[in-house]
C-alpha cells in the first residue's frame, strides 16, 4: 500500500503495518507506526462519543471536525489520527509525530490514564 505505513481494522480486530526498505522507516519510525495503530485499537475498543470530545476540546480541535476521516486516507488531520499520534508519542516518545496538532503536552498525555483505567 503506497503511501500507507500502517492500517487498523476494528471489525477482524487487524493491525498491519507495511514495512519497507527505505531511510525514512527507521527503528523509531516503526516503533511508533505501530505505536499509532495500537492506539487505533485502543480507540475502537474503549473510546466513547464523550471521551472523544473530552479529548477534542483538551487538544483545542474543533467539535465540528469529525472524529474520523476518509477510510485509507492519511489521518494526521483528523482527531482519530491526533489521538493515534498522542498514543504513540507515549510509547515511542523519541519517534515522529505527524499530527496537525503537534506533540502532546504533559497534561494531554495524563488524559490517557482514565480512559485506559490505569
Amino acid at each position: 500500500r503506497r503511501g500507507i505505513t500502517g492500517m487498523t481494522y476494528p471489525g477482524p480486530q487487524r493491525i498491519e503495518v507495511y514495512v519497507r526498505s527505505c531511510s525514512k522507516m527507521t527503528n523509531a519510525y516503526l516503533a511508533e507506526t505501530i505505536a499509532h495503530e495500537i492506539g487505533h485499537a485502543v480507540d475502537f475498543t474503549l473510546g466513547t462519543n464523550a471521551w472523544q470530545r473530552k479529548w477534542q476540546i483538551a487538544r483545542h480541535i474543533s467539535l465540528s471536525i469529525p472524529w474520523y476521516g476518509a477510510p485509507y486516507a492519511s489521518d494526521f488531520a483528523t482527531p482519530a489520527g491526533d489521538f493515534a499520534e498522542t498514543f504513540g508519542a507515549w510509547q515511542v516518545p523519541d519517534g515522529p509525530n505527524d499530527s496537525k496538532w503537534g506533540r502532546p503536552s504533559a497534561a494531554q498525555l495524563k488524559l490517557l490514564i482514565p480512559l485506559l483505567n490505569l
